[in-house]
């Protein structure tokens, strides 16, 4: 006697070894191998992440301090971009780690206030865990040539001295990056 199968019984044997999906042993090595590898990339992406973070920070300092400068020159007054101690309130320490602001000295009160009148023109507010140092409190930028605040805003980096980054103003305002001193040793925190 002959069997007659069906087309649906004859298409689930034909593919059966095919389709067949993953073993638990094909799956734990799957992981394993992920995992490796995972080991391996995210130390390197949280380096990239930390690199991003200062050059970030290094750029945002320079921004102010070439904006501290043009609006000095615009409007003919004394421009000061000092450490941050409260909401638009200079510190009076080189720790910059609160931040800084930038505004408008017109009656060149020393140390300087912002008093009624004169314009707050930014204020940066960094993260709980940055640790920014400057050589100054406090760098006033002034008009017509006249002789800046000069000084240098070090950058700590939580990985050591190595990584530690600098913006230093010249005498004429000019802010410029720099990886290490120019007799080449390293930036300290």
């Amino acid at each position: 006697m002959k069997r007659v199968q069906s087309k649906q019984q004859q298409w689930s044997e034909s593919t059966a070894g095919r389709h067949r999906g993953l073993t638990l042993i094909e799956l734990v090595i799957s992981i394993a191998i992920a995992a490796i590898i995972l080991s391996i990339a995210v130390p390197s992406f949280l380096d990239l992440i930390r690199d991003w973070r200062r050059t970030g920070t290094l750029n945002t300092v320079v921004m102010s301090f070439q904006l501290a400068r043009s609006e000095s020159i615009k409007n003919g007054r004394d421009v000061v971009v000092c450490s941050r101690a409260s909401a638009g309130t200079c510190g009076s320490t080189s720790d910059w780690s609160k931040g800084w602001i930038v505004f408008e000295n017109a009656d060149q009160d020393d140390p300087p206030v912002i008093d009624s009148g004169e314009t707050l023109i930014r204020e940066h507010v960094l993260t709980n865990d940055q640790v920014v140092s400057s050589s100054v409190s406090r760098f006033v930028f002034r008009p017509f040539n006249r002789r800046s605040t000069n000084g240098t805003v070090i950058y700590c980096d939580p990985r050591g001295t190595g990584y530690h980054r600098a913006v230093v103003v010249s005498w004429t305002g000019r802010p410029r990056t720099a990886e290490t001193k120019t007799d080449g040793s390293d930036y300290t925190c």
